[in-house]
């Protein structure tokens, strides 16, 4: 029985990621103001001991939150009109990268996407959200709100998120 559950999750979570990044093929690109070229995002590996961390939690009309490793992201009420099964992924290892599903999820209000800024990063400089845009290759800045350890900005639809030092 403890093997069927254990199987039963990794399936789950498996067809999860197969969703999301399956939807991700018919997005038109993320787009924002500014183009920040740096390097691209990289590929998802599959499940496994050492690998990716997935969250999901499905949130209504009243809204809620989902809490990863390295980040949370808050619904507020009435941003969506049905059930959603959000879902988190992230890898330390893929520079400190988020990719929030459903892929192309848009809100009718703005939502809070908290995410710790890398490990090592300088005290002094300032970081902020990026999202990869698929149409231009690059990623955008979304400037944010600087929190000590963490940045938060606000997200009106669903793409590849990471915080970086901002360079003027």
């Amino acid at each position: 029985m403890r093997n069927a559950q254990s199987v039963r999750q990794v399936l789950t979570s498996l067809l999860a990621l197969a969703l999301l990044f399956s939807t991700s093929l018919l997005i038109p690109g993320c787009q924002h103001d500014s183009n920040i070229n740096t390097t691209a995002p990289h590929s998802i590996p599959e499940l496994g001991d050492n690998n990716p961390s997935l969250w999901s939690v499905t949130i209504g009309s009243a809204g809620g939150t989902v809490t990863g490793a390295n980040a949370v992201f808050v619904v507020p009420e009435d941003a969506l009109s049905s059930s959603v099964a959000i879902t988190m992924y992230y890898q330390a290892s893929l520079a400190d990268e988020v990719v929030m599903g459903p892929s192309g999820q848009t809100f009718a209000e703005g939502c809070t996407l908290t995410m710790d800024k890398p490990s090592g990063y300088d005290p002094s400089a300032t970081y902020h959200i990026y999202l990869w845009n698929t149409s231009t290759s690059t990623w955008d800045d979304m400037g944010g709100v600087d929190n000590g350890g963490s940045v938060s900005a606000t997200v009106w639809h669903f793409c590849k998120f990471m915080v970086q030092e901002y360079v003027n």
